[in-house]
């Protein structure tokens, strides 16, 4: 009577615990690459919703502005310690409190000051003259964060108005509040010279760029924000062009 092997034999257990391991290893890659490409997508889509949700601010903001200016007209305890630019005028220049500047990489518009009821306050109501809010959009370099800060016409002159401004202490170079100022873009990118990628050009009523602020017709805004996901740099850039209504 012949006996006949009811087992698997060493060699067939190896095979199989190879093909095992390489099917194992396969579907754990694929888990990885999926996983990888799921967080890059999120991560992605997560910026590319911060960054149209900031311009989309600014342009709301640009639509109720009078215009953009050079410095801010209402003095503040936390603006920068130096001027970014010199205007070569009193007190933008000799007073630290007027040291917020438009430039390439910030921007400051005038608004109709509001009550809390959201009227404008006017000096003169017949005329429809009245006196402007400052709104500064600036980036905090050392968290490479967007903010945009309020300057209003002090409370002394405008007891009803509803802006109030934020005080925190000692100026700094780069100027705000970043714990009381309003919170627009985190992860803003980094330019190829070093400056923040929040980029704003000036152009006057002919469409010719125009390096200062107060009078323009138009500005072209450009805001990039990146991160790096699973060692992959990720980075979305949107624009705007804004023209001022009421200019």
């Amino acid at each position: 009577m012949n006996k006949h092997s009811s087992g698997f034999t060493i060699i067939e257990m190896l095979v199989a615990v190879v093909v095992s391991m390489l099917l194992g290893a396969a579907i754990i890659s694929f888990m990885i690459t999926w996983i990888g490409g799921y967080a890059t997508t999120n991560t992605r889509t997560n910026l590319r919703t911060d960054n149209r949700r900031a311009l989309n601010i600014i342009s709301d903001d640009i639509r109720m502005a009078s215009n953009a200016v050079d410095y801010n007209q209402w003095p503040d305890d936390n603006a920068p310690t130096a001027p970014a630019t010199t205007l070569g005028s009193s007190p933008a220049d000799t007073d630290q409190h007027y040291y917020w500047r438009s430039t390439e990489h910030q921007l400051i518009l005038i608004r109709p000051a509001l009550d809390a009821a959201g009227n404008v306050i006017y000096d003169d109501p017949v005329n429809f003259i009245g006196r402007k809010d400052n709104f500064i959009y600036y980036v905090d370099t050392s968290t490479r964060t967007l903010y945009r800060r309020a300057v209003p016409v002090p409370v002394s002159v405008y007891p009803a108005n509803a802006f109030l401004i934020a005080h925190c202490g000692v100026p700094t170079a780069v100027g705000g509040c970043p714990g009381s100022d309003f919170l627009l873009a985190r992860n803003v990118g980094i330019n190829p010279d070093g400056t923040p990628a929040f980029n704003i050009s000036y152009y006057n009523k002919v469409g010719i760029p125009v390096s200062g602020a107060t009078s323009v017709r138009a500005v072209v805004i450009s805001l990039t924000l990146s991160l790096t996901q699973s060692g992959q740099p990720i980075s979305v850039t949107n624009n705007i062009r804004m023209e001022f209504r009421n200019n």
